[in-house]
């Protein structure tokens, strides 16, 4: 059987004999952490990267968010119920781990 990596840094291109082979759903560009796959959403339904938020659960997630220009939350606190402000990571973030809480908005957050 054929194993096919979801991962950019580990995917291999599907033999031409794929059906799947072809399809920008199964490249690399859509694998994370690479940002294709959020690009084409965005894209797709005409929102521009500093409206959106990617919520995910690995640091590939953060990556591939980074890399589109969206903020991100991990979804750990979604799942706790916790304050989700305390864990958004603004575009751009390099840093593994939680996200410092005050991104100069404000005590309400």
């Amino acid at each position: 059987s054929l194993h096919v990596s979801y991962l950019a840094d580990t995917a291999q291109e599907l033999p031409t004999s794929d059906p799947r082979s072809g399809c920008k759903e199964w490249s690399r560009a859509w694998c994370k952490p690479a940002a294709g796959m959020l690009v084409d959403a965005l894209q797709h339904w005409n929102v521009p990267p500093e409206e959106a938020l990617a919520i995910g659960y690995d640091h590939r997630d953060l990556q591939a968010a980074s890399a589109a220009g969206v903020a991100y939350i991990h979804s750990k606190p979604l799942l706790q119920e916790l304050n989700v402000m305390d864990y958004l990571v603004p575009p751009r973030a390099t840093h593994r781990g939680h996200a410092p809480a005050d991104f100069g908005l404000g005590s309400g957050y």
